[in-house]
C-alpha cells in the first residue's frame, strides 16, 4: 500500500471514530439532571443551528466548493456547517496569507479559524482526494467549536478510548506533530 493511501486511511479512520463517538455521546444522556441540562443546551444549540442555517443560505459556493461538497457526501447538517464556515479554496500565496505564522504551513493543507475554513488548492494529481479529506477534517473543527465545554470533555474521553484501540507508532507520531500547532 502506498504511503499516501496509508495516511488517508488513518485520517479517514480518525474521522469515522469522531463521528461514531459523537453519535454515542448524544444517546448517552439518560438521567433526569442531564435531561434538564440537555433541554437547556438544545435551546442554545437551536439558536446556533439557526445562525448556521442562515449563514449557509447566504454563502455562495464556487463550482470547486460545490464539487468538494458533493464528493464528500455531507449530510444536510454537515453541508450547513461546511457552508456556514465560509470555505475558501485558495492558491498557495493566498492560503499562506491566511495561515498564522505560529503554524507550520509546510504541513498544513487546511485551516479553521473564527468559524472560517481555508483550504489549500492542491494541484498535485498524486494527492487526489486530499482536499476533500481536509475539508471534512476542517468541518469537524466547526462541529467541535459548537460543543460546550462539558460536551468536549465527554467526547474527548470517548475519542481517546476509541483511538487507544487503533493507535500505532506512526499515528502517535502524526498526532504529536499535529499537537505542536493545535492548542487544546
Amino acid at each position: 500500500m502506498r504511503k499516501k493511501n496509508k495516511k488517508g486511511i488513518v485520517v479517514l479512520t480518525i474521522l469515522v471514530l469522531i463521528f461514531v463517538a459523537y453519535g454515542i455521546r448524544i444517546n448517552s444522556n439518560t438521567d433526569a439532571s442531564s435531561n434538564q441540562s440537555k433541554t437547556e443546551k438544545l435551546s442554545s444549540a437551536d439558536i446556533q443551528a439557526k445562525a448556521d442555517e442562515k449563514a449557509a443560505n447566504a454563502y455562495e459556493p464556487t463550482q470547486e466548493i460545490k464539487a468538494i461538497t458533493e464528493k464528500i457526501g455531507f449530510t444536510k447538517k454537515g453541508r450547513v456547517l461546511f457552508y456556514a464556515s465560509d470555505p475558501q479554496l485558495l492558491d498557495a500565496e493566498n492560503f499562506n496569507e491566511e495561515v498564522p505564522d505560529s503554524t507550520d504551513s509546510r504541513t498544513i493543507l487546511g485551516y479553521y479559524d473564527h468559524r472560517q475554513i481555508y483550504l489549500y488548492n492542491i494541484q498535485n494529481q498524486d494527492l487526489s482526494g486530499i482536499v476533500e479529506v481536509t475539508s471534512a477534517h476542517e468541518t469537524l473543527h466547526a462541529v467541535w467549536d459548537r460543543l460546550s465545554s462539558s460536551e468536549r470533555q465527554e467526547l474527548t474521553k470517548l475519542l481517546e478510548a476509541e483511538y487507544a484501540k487503533v493507535k500505532t507508532d506512526k499515528s502517535e507520531e502524526m498526532l504529536a506533530d499535529y499537537a505542536k500547532f493545535e492548542i487544546g
